[in-house]
């Protein structure tokens, strides 16, 4: 089948042939893939080093050159696993790697931070690569040590993309890494200091000392969005695509009393005698979330069970809906309770288990073989097609990510899903559980106004 751009890819295109340090800020389900491979190959531009989580390396990449007559030429090897060393020698129009792999292919600090280590990437090819970031919010943090190793390379490509469907989940700081990548600072700045000073205000946060949050200048929003416009494509779904209905939706789950005791314990005091649990202020969240979920963890690692209640929803809310569904859960303990509570479902579950058995979970949900597939945000949120399975998700925690959490959702409702998606959300009355659905329900909300919401619930955390 042959690759024929719409309208919107078009302009996406065009815009990276002409611009070899393009990026686009393109919503999941636009085709940026497909987009992106066109451009490389009429542009002569290859091969590319692609950087993105794992989940796209092993599956999306290969999967839409597979798809495609159009791209049908083209060769992928998968820096990843015990043979990363051989793919990397392999002659190849796109190399993969994720994020974590950067130290082994660019090299890395010694242990006494004094002399860098080379890694693979010294004369490993005759002439400059394309660099593309799949996913580019990972690299947000210019500070950061993965956005440090890339940066030492930027020059060596002689073209740089970035592509996100979530490009600011945290705010418009998270801008200035991404950006780096294309111009090395030329729209926003090449440090992130003059960036924050330019466009930010620093605000102290009311009980943490020597912390700040940064909360935009008047007029700063536009002004940043015109300093990267020459080179950021933006599309969005809603603009080009004629998508089903989205409902999204609450069920109450009430704490059974003894769970109510341990959780007001730990929401007030941090800690719960009865079982030896203390927490400081950054694990008091956690305890909170695990005891409204059904369990908790041990100071020696074994789990406590509390309760079922948001078990016992899940197989209430199963039975109204029927299958398939998709579940996403936060903790450990979490799944094995699913895995147990659903045992008599065909169960297939994404991320635990290798590329190779994540690659047969989607394709048995696609094709209609699983009743449930589960999986975490972080391994099931990006880049996997799941629309043809279902359009039902059932998230059992409430999400703290909001970046994964609208990359998750766009699974299922993307270009492609025939049905209305629903979403449904296991809520702990009167818990940190009812404060992130309000974020979630308010329109621009931030990663920041996430944890403050997660905050405001533990009381002494402000003492």
């Amino acid at each position: 089948m042959k690759f024929i751009p719409r309208v919107y890819q078009h302009r996406f295109i065009q815009d990276l042939l002409d611009d070899p340090f393009h990026g686009g800020f393109m919503d999941p389900g636009l085709g940026k893939t497909a987009a992106m491979l066109l451009a490389m190959k009429e542009a002569g531009a290859l091969p590319a080093l692609v950087i993105a989580p794992l989940n796209v390396c092993h599956l999306t990449w290969p999967d839409e050159v597979e798809k495609w007559d159009s791209f049908s030429d083209l060769r992928t090897s998968i820096l990843h696993g015990r043979h990363k060393s051989k793919a990397l020698k392999e002659d190849a129009d796109l190399y993969l790697i994720n994020p974590e792999g950067l130290p082994w292919l660019f090299g890395k600090r010694s242990d006494d931070r004094k002399k860098w280590v080379p890694g693979k990437w010294k004369n490993w090819l005759d002439r400059p690569p394309t660099l593309i970031v799949d996913e580019s919010t990972k690299f947000k943090r210019a500070s950061g040590t993965r956005a440090k190793t890339l940066k030492r390379f930027l020059m060596d490509f002689a073209r740089r993309h970035i592509l996100t469907g979530t490009p600011v989940p945290n705010g418009m700081l998270d801008l200035h890494g991404q950006l780096l990548i294309l111009d090395r600072g030329k729209s926003l700045d090449h440090r992130v200091t003059y960036y924050q000073k330019k466009y930010f205000d620093a605000v102290p946060v009311r009980g943490r000392r020597h912390r700040v949050k940064y909360d935009i200048k008047d007029g700063a929003f536009d002004a940043i969005l015109e300093a990267i416009r020459p080179r950021i494509t933006t599309l969005r779904a809603e603009d080009w695509l004629e998508l089903p209905e989205l409902i999204t939706t609450s069920v109450p789950v009430i704490l059974p009393p003894n769970a109510r005791k341990l959780y007001n314990e730990m929401k007030e005091h941090g800690t719960i005698e009865a079982l030896d649990v203390l927490a400081d202020q950054d694990s008091a969240l956690n305890k909170c979330r695990q005891i409204s979920n059904g369990a908790i963890y041990l100071p020696d690692g074994r789990v406590h069970q509390i309760h079922s209640a948001k078990d016992d929803a899940i197989i209430e809310l199963i039975e109204q809906i029927g299958a398939p569904v998709m579940i996403l859960y936060e903790f450990l303990h979490d799944l094995e309770r699913i895995k147990k509570k659903l045992s008599h479902l065909r169960i297939g579950q994404i991320g635990k288990n290798g590329a190779n058995a994540t690659k047969k979970a989607v394709k048995d949900w696609n094709t209609g073989k699983l009743d449930v597939l589960i999986t975490h945000p972080q391994s099931g949120g990006i880049g996997l097609n799941l629309q043809d399975g279902g359009a039902h998700q059932i998230w059992y925690t409430p999400p703290w990510d909001l970046e994964h959490y609208q990359q998750t959702v766009k699974r299922l409702h993307r270009q492609g899903q025939e049905r209305s998606v629903m979403i449904y959300h296991l809520v702990g009355r009167n818990t940190f559980d009812s404060r992130v659905m309000r974020v979630l329900s308010t329109k621009g909300a931030t990663q920041d106004d996430m944890m403050n919401a997660l905050k405001e619930e533990i009381g002494w955390l402000e003492e």
